[in-house]
């Protein structure tokens, strides 16, 4: 597990809150962003931070699948969706119309990230409403046109608890529903996103 810290929290402060067992499987990287990515946003620091993470630990891995989680939430389905991917295939969640993709859990090889997901940090730009989410449908519609990637979905929908630190927004986790998402709401979204691909205005 790799921690990609943007805040300034130190390493010895973060690495107290874990036993040692868990303080073995994680590095942990403190990202110091420039004065153009803290202005330009959020976004533009998450990624850049992604991208110094890759320089420093995982040169040569371009083959491994790296998967992002918005560190403050919990995902009780997490390990039903850590799959490994094939080459140039983006895991994610995005609306039908492909204009927003939601950036609190994505996965793709690490040199799909390198190569391009990454590079969206500089289309970021939150004074100009040009958020994260924003910029990676941007960079992921070019690259899906060009035929550069192939994008697939999640096997269940992920279940996402905790605070969002952009909107303050509270995540509740699986309810009752949980089970009909799956078996009913899964296969709606896929035939629907199956046409929009087709569909002409």
């Amino acid at each position: 597990m790799i921690v990609v810290e943007t805040t300034g929290t130190s390493r010895s402060d973060f690495m107290s809150g874990l036993d040692d067992e868990c303080g073995r499987r994680v590095e942990y990287i403190n990202y110091v962003p420039s004065a153009d990515e803290a202005q330009r946003g959020k976004g533009a620091v998450e990624l850049r931070a992604i991208d110094d993470a890759i320089d420093q630990l995982l040169v040569g891995m371009g083959d491994e699948t790296l998967f992002k989680l918005t560190g403050r939430l919990i995902v009780s389905n997490l390990s039903r969706l850590l799959i490994p991917l094939p080459p140039q295939t983006l895991v994610a969640r995005g609306t039908l119309d492909r204009t927003w993709f939601d950036t609190r859990l994505l996965g793709a090889r690490v040199s799909l990230w390198k190569d391009s997901l990454c590079r969206a940090s500089a289309l970021c730009n939150d004074r100009a409403g040009v958020y994260v989410e924003k910029a990676l449908a941007a960079q992921i519609a070019r690259d899906l046109v060009l035929g550069r990637i192939d994008l697939v979905r999640f096997p269940q929908q992920p279940a996402f608890s905790g605070q969002s630190g952009s909107t303050g927004t509270t995540y509740r986790g699986p309810h009752i529903l949980t089970s009909l998402r799956h078996t009913i709401y899964l296969p709606l979204e896929s035939a629907l996103s199956r046409i929009s691909s087709r569909k002409q205005i």
